[in-house]
């Protein structure tokens, strides 16, 4: 009989310890939690949410050279060295006999002297005779998202968030019902914006700041974004 129940106890003991360890096996490390609570945060998050007082306004960079920005090129003998050519998006400005300079962030005068550099060794008297001049200052920027034509668009400096979205054939959505986010990536910033308090409360005027090679991402923000800006538009609106 005692040896019956000591096998009991042992049995019963062994089950307890079997299911403690079951449990325990189940529940992930505390690393493991905070980790993925930390990307969740992370991911949900956008980058820079910023008020529209605080959007950049890069005035060091309004005479520089940017992607996007047309120049002429001419010379009095040389057919081939004829016409109007425009930067590409990443900056690179192609001329005739594959001379191509990066123009990104250069002054005019620099970048002349660069192409008169490029083809003083077509000629026997240099590149004297080579003319060269900027024809248009418009940006290159990339449109994507909730929007109905994602692309590349040219738009002036200070073009508005209306007419970019237009140019890309609109919101895909409804901004009396949703709420938008603007995320912006230029030169080394990146930031976001709602869509939906810039309309509303936008009493300064202030706009957006194209630099050429900017990406624009239209984004529908997620519930905790919507918290955030939710009490600013209802406040004006009503």
């Amino acid at each position: 009989m005692f040896r019956y129940l000591l096998h009991v106890c042992l049995l019963g003991l062994m089950l307890i310890t079997g299911c403690a360890s079951s449990n325990h096996g189940n529940n992930p490390p505390y690393e493991k939690v905070n980790d993925s609570t930390a990307k969740k945060i992370e991911t949900s998050t956008p980058s820079d949410l910023r008020e529209i007082k605080d959007i950049p306004q890069f005035e060091e960079s309004e005479n520089l050279m940017a992607p996007g920005f047309q120049f002429a090129l001419s010379h009095p003998t040389d057919t081939k060295l004829q016409g109007t050519f425009r930067s590409q998006l990443d900056g690179l400005l192609k001329l005739p006999y594959g001379v191509n300079v990066n123009i990104t962030g250069l002054t005019f005068e620099e970048l002349r002297k660069r192409v008169l550099e490029g083809y003083n060794s077509f000629f026997q008297r240099g590149a004297q005779n080579v003319s060269f001049n900027l024809v248009s200052r418009d940006y290159w920027i990339e449109v994507r998202g909730f929007v109905k034509k994602s692309g590349t668009y040219l738009v002036k400096r200070k073009e508005s968030i209306d007419k970019v979205i237009d140019s890309a054939g609109g919101l895909k959505g409804n901004i009396k019902q949703d709420f938008f986010l603007v995320s912006i990536k230029q030169k080394n910033t990146s930031y976001s914006v709602s869509l939906n308090q810039y309309y509303e409360n936008n009493v300064l005027g202030t706009s957006f700041t194209w630099t050429g090679g900017d990406v624009v991402f239209i984004n529908l923000a997620n519930e905790d974004d919507a918290t955030q800006v939710a009490p600013t538009v209802e406040v004006i609106g009503g």
